[in-house]
């Protein structure tokens, strides 16, 4: 099917039958659709319901013209129009459903001069058919002529009701409707506040639909959806003519750093496509965000004196706004980054989860944390604080090894030019995520090599720029295994070139989590399809960790520790370990320090929700040969201690095993 040029002027939907109706689709239009006062005669006025009508012609030698009709949906109904005839009293106009045997008569029209009706009884997604036959009054009698012998049209279903349009960083503007029963399909169109007319944008059997094209950051664009079929031929509903209005943003840039040097604050902030400026915000601990200053989009650091305060601690976040600072064009990280000033210049480190163990991410919109909300859900995060190092995510929405726009080098330059070289020194790992973007230029032996030389590149280069770390090569982690099999063979090609070639054991390559992130689970997918959700992106940290802490999935890896709970001593520490699909915890004792009451609990440990079982696991607990209790291991991560007697002193808790979201059981 053509689609209407922009240039076009929309025609709406004048359908004669349902074939010419799969030809005649419209673009939506601005001007306010026709209202049943148009030169209609009793619009509102419902069907009889009538015996089954002698619809034969007359055969006398009165002369009654013949008369054809067109259909057309509206908003408010079907509208039906003809041409209007001489030498007559009247028209009537009958209907039925498609299947039925009888017509039954839905008006007569007295004015021979009225050449329209609105039917606004039509149900939704009922298909009906019309016939109109002229007639004339001769010595009392009404004779009739021939008419179209009955034309289809099916009615639409409701227009798609708008919810609402947001930002959504670096994947660009999500739009999320109401589901409409009936409806197969949905169409997405936009335009802005220089074109009067829709623009398609996108089919979608989902009722949300993300925008990636390279909009205008600060230009506010409306969004608009209506029904179509499942083909994408046919329109099925009207749409929303004022549609819904968001103003573009860029990615949510983030401060990379904040580090004290003399007197003063150096603050590094990462960098965002589109940023006209950079708006740099500093609150205390117990305060609220206030400007610091507003800088160029080619700036990256600001070094803050200005009124620092001894051992006050401080926080710092970013945010884009407009060319003349009037509105913001981004959000900003509400946590941001801070550190404890200390007027006398001592050796004070910024807050982190521990000193000088950096973690550096490089990928496409899954590291950038797309699916994961909070972002702070986002594998990335959790996988550094899984590992205990300070997070450096320089993840890019539709990034890829061979994606000329954004390619996996450039992040790894920004990271290079944005962090100090003190914190490429502390970075410990350069975790490298992605590529299946990169599949969608497959093709030949040719896409092979380019691809496998820019990988090589990008571990040289991660290798060079942070001498101390070891770099994690992820190229499968974000696939379904079993699909896509080009990107396998891309793969392998790609590996066998890294074997001949690349030399340095401080790259490990992992291989895909496909098995893990099986499309037939949809609790690890966000609704679009792409990526994951809360669940996917913590069952990414887990494989990620496991691999980076041992290099394979072997019985016995160390995965945590347990926190002793309040009122309980650790005599021998519990660890929580890995064998194949199962997670367990080793036999340990614990001191309880308060007396615990009978049938009462007390909670006496925890450890990472992501290692939880999916349903309450329990054993006995014991102190020597005696069961004092159990012990209750919930999906939240808790370990709590029940007692069957009033009970102090020391328990044994044996080992324990369960199933995880993170085990592994390929």
């Amino acid at each position: 099917m053509e689609e209407p040029a922009d240039s076009e002027e929309p025609q709406g939907e004048m359908a004669t039958d349902e074939s010419q109706a799969a030809e005649s689709e419209p673009a939506p239009v601005e001007e306010p659709l026709p209202t049943s006062d148009d030169s209609e005669t009793s619009s509102t006025e419902t069907p009889a319901q009538e015996q089954p009508i002698n619809m034969q012609v007359d055969q006398t030698e009165v002369e009654i013209p013949y008369v054809e009709l067109k259909l057309k949906n509206e908003a408010t109904g079907i509208k039906v129009t003809w041409t209007a005839v001489s030498g007559i009293d009247g028209y009537k106009l009958y209907r039925k459903e498609q299947n039925a045997d009888s017509w039954t008569t839905l008006k007569t029209i007295k004015d021979p001069k009225t050449t329209q009706y609105k039917d606004t009884s039509a149900k939704e997604g009922t298909t009906y058919a019309y016939r109109i036959r002229a007639y004339k009054t001769v010595d009392g009698k009404k004779h009739y002529g021939a008419g179209d012998e009955g034309r289809n049209i099916r009615r639409w279903v409701a227009a798609p009701a708008l919810k609402k349009a947001k930002n959504d960083g670096a994947d660009g503007i999500v739009i999320h409707w109401k589901a409409v029963s009936g409806a197969e399909k949905y169409r997405v169109y936009r335009k802005d506040s220089t074109t009067k007319k829709w623009k398609r944008i996108g089919d979608t059997p989902d009722t949300s639909f993300t925008d990636q094209t390279e909009l205008t950051v600060g230009k506010k664009y409306r969004y608009t959806v209506r029904c179509i079929s499942s083909d994408g031929k046919t329109v099925q509903s009207d749409f929303d003519h004022t549609g819904v209005a968001v103003k573009k943003q860029t990615a949510t840039p983030r401060v990379l750093s904040a580090v004290q040097n003399g007197n003063s604050i150096t603050i590094r902030w990462r960098q965002v496509s589109g940023a006209h400026k950079y708006r740099l915000l500093r609150r205390e601990s117990t305060g609220t965000w206030k400007v610091v200053g507003d800088f160029k989009s080619t700036k990256k650091t600001y070094t803050d004196s200005k009124n620092l305060k001894n051992k006050s601690t401080y926080f710092y976040t970013v945010q884009c706004v407009s060319a003349d600072g009037g509105s913001v064009e981004s959000t900003y990280d509400k946590t941001g980054v801070g550190l404890i000033y200390n007027a006398k210049n001592l050796p004070v480190q910024p807050i982190r989860l521990t000193e000088k163990d950096n973690a550096v991410f490089i990928g496409d919109s899954w590291t950038f944390g797309s699916g994961a909300y909070p972002t702070t859900n986002r594998f990335s995060t959790r996988l550094a604080q899984m590992m205990g190092m300070q997070e450096y995510n320089f993840g890019v929405g539709g990034a890829g090894f061979i994606i000329k726009s954004k390619p996996f080098s450039a992040q790894l330059k920004v990271a290079a030019d944005t962090m100090s070289d003190q914190e490429k020194e502390d970075t410990r790992y350069v975790i490298i995520t992605g590529g299946v973007n990169d599949v969608r230029h497959y093709g030949t032996q040719d896409h092979f090599d380019r691809y496998s030389s820019a990988v090589y590149q990008a571990c040289c280069t991660a290798l060079e720029q942070f001498p101390n770390a070891r770099i994690i090569l992820a190229q499968g982690t974000m696939i379904e295994s079993g699909g896509l099999q080009s990107y396998h063979d891309m793969v392998d090609a790609c590996n066998a070139y890294l074997d001949a070639n690349l030399k340095d054991d401080r790259v490990l390559r992992i291989p895909s989590v496909g098995l893990l992130l099986a499309k037939s689970n949809m609790a690890y997918w966000r609704s679009d399809g792409l990526h994951p959700s809360n669940k996917g992106h913590s069952l990414l940290a887990s494989y990620l960790y496991t691999y980076i802490c041992k290099g394979s999935m072997s019985v016995g890896q160390y995965c945590d520790t347990v926190q002793p709970g309040k009122n309980v001593t650790v005599k021998k520490a519990c660890k929580i370990w890995k064998s194949k699909a199962k997670v367990y915890i080793k036999q340990g004792k614990y001191s309880i320090t308060k007396k615990v009451a009978k049938k009462s609990s007390i909670k006496i440990g925890s450890f990472d929700q992501y290692l939880a079982p999916e349903k309450t696991v329990t054993a006995e607990a014991k102190s020597g040969s005696r069961v004092v209790g159990k012990i209750r291991i919930d999906p939240n991560g808790s370990i709590t201690f029940t007692a069957s007697k009033a009970f102090k002193g020391e328990i044994t808790i044996p080992k324990i095993t369960w199933a995880c979201l993170g085990a592994d059981d390929t």
